[in-house]
């Protein structure tokens, strides 16, 4: 892990995507006085379970994945990229981290004091607004995540996931549309509640029927609506 004071909030151009936006620049200018700025490589961890909830970060650069284990086996519950928060959630509610983050690919995050992000909602109604909308909308995918692994059968889950990036890509019923998966089997085996041999044979599948292709961590969509008529039936 390499440490360092990072350049301004003000000067970040994720600040545009997340709740910083909404303080006011002398505000965000405090903030970063108080942060630093952390680079880790692939692999290694932000924070574990059960560690004191003392910071929270903001995502730089990379993809870092939320998860639990137990002695049986893994379960993700989220894969977060550029701009996304980690850790205020658990600063909010005090304590522990309840999920361990670890990072997926070479990883910066900046890391602030979680005193910080109380005195600042408490200082800022707007900020404290934006905040909250952004935890809602967390919880509203938890929401839909837990009913993808109690309702939905694997070859509609990986459907539904597969489409939500396609989505994030602004390629919806676009044809011939590619995107990075940069996610292997057995990760996509815990974010779906399965096996990795599942996912493989759901894959395998999809590219049987001409819905997809696959090369070197890349999806092409050759009939996303086929894909969209197995959630829609879900």
């Amino acid at each position: 892990m390499f440490i360092s004071r990072g350049k301004s909030c003000n000067r970040c151009e994720k600040r545009g995507g997340c709740a910083f936006d909404h303080m006011d620049p002398d505000s965000v200018e405090v903030l970063s006085q108080k942060k630093r700025t952390l680079t880790f490589s692939r692999g290694e961890t932000v924070f574990h379970l059960g560690d004191s909830a003392g910071f929270f970060y903001c995502i730089n650069d990379g993809k870092v994945q939320l998860y639990r284990s137990s002695p049986y086996r893994e379960q993700s519950f989220a894969i977060l990229g550029k701009g996304d928060w980690l850790g205020h959630r658990d600063v909010i509610a005090g304590g522990e981290y309840r999920h361990n983050a670890r990072c997926l690919t070479k990883t910066t995050v900046c890391k602030f004091p979680a005193d910080e992000l109380l005195n600042h909602m408490e200082k800022s109604p707007r900020f404290a607004s934006q905040v909250a909308h952004n935890l809602a909308h967390s919880w509203i995918e938890s929401e839909h995540q837990s009913y993808n692994l109690g309702a939905r059968k694997v070859m509609e889950r990986l459907a539904d996931f597969l489409l939500s990036l396609q989505g994030e890509n602004n390629g919806i019923d676009a044809a011939n549309q590619e995107i990075d998966l940069n996610l292997t089997r057995e990760m996509l085996a815990t974010l779906m509640g399965t096996t990795t041999e599942s996912v493989i044979r759901t894959l395998s599948d999809f590219k049987a029927r001409g819905w997809i292709k696959m090369d070197k961590g890349r999806v092409c969509f050759i009939n996303a609506k086929e894909l969209g008529k197995l959630v829609e039936e879900a």
